[in-house]
């Protein structure tokens, strides 16, 4: 999903896979890997230096976007972590995201408040793919403030996502088969009406989709 571009930025970059592939692929011309730990970026830096690219990958520690200057780098990933903290790097790396061209995210939890925080802040969607890979399904969005299609607002597309193959139809039976479960140990434990009512909203929404 990352468009060949010149400049590529990995947050949370860990052991520096995503720019060595994006290099060594001819994706981008240069990459920035920034991550919040010492630890993984002295990693980062090894697997680097072993595929010959130390040259084209400038390493940064850094919270989030905080160490990235505006226009430094046409296309941002953030994935593999929580959608409160993607939000929080999205509000703090502003300056830097109004200057780029895309944006590839992926949040690992929280997607209905996320996309509803891409919503608000006029975020234009470019493309989702919805993706299961051992067992587990992994939501990937490119995003823009610079246009693309305005971020869809009814409840099946706001909890669920956009996407609408096969995998998709799968993934919303799961979803329905684990809320039916919460909800038969809710009634069981004859809990508060106000969880079970939002429960059974989920499935609602799930099954009239």
């Amino acid at each position: 999903m990352i468009p060949k571009c010149h400049t590529l930025c990995d947050v949370g970059c860990d052991h520096g896979y995503l720019p060595i592939e994006a290099l060594k692929k001819g994706i981008c011309l240069h990459a920035y890997a920034l991550d919040v730990r010492k630890g993984p970026l002295d990693r980062a830096k090894e697997n680097i230096s072993r595929e010959g690219l130390s040259d084209s990958v400038t390493i940064r520690l850094s919270d989030g976007l905080s160490a990235m200057r505006p226009s430094e780098s046409e296309v941002i990933v953030i994935a593999g972590m929580g959608g409160p903290l993607m939000e929080r790097i999205l509000t703090e790396g502003m300056a830097v995201i109004k200057e780029a061209s895309l944006l590839v995210l992926s949040p690992q939890s929280h997607l209905y408040d996320f996309r509803c925080f891409l919503k608000a802040k006029n975020f234009g969607l470019i493309e989702e793919r919805l993706i299961k890979d051992e067992g587990k399904y992994y939501h990937i969005m490119a995003v823009t403030l610079k246009g693309g299609d305005a971020m869809p607002g009814d409840d099946l597309s706001l909890r669920y996502g956009t996407v609408r193959t096969p995998v998709f139809s799968e993934y919303l039976e799961a979803e329905r088969g684990r809320l039916s479960s919460i909800r038969e140990q809710l009634i069981k434990s004859g809990c508060d009406d106000e969880r079970l009512h939002k429960i059974e909203e989920e499935i609602r929404i799930i099954t009239s989709g």
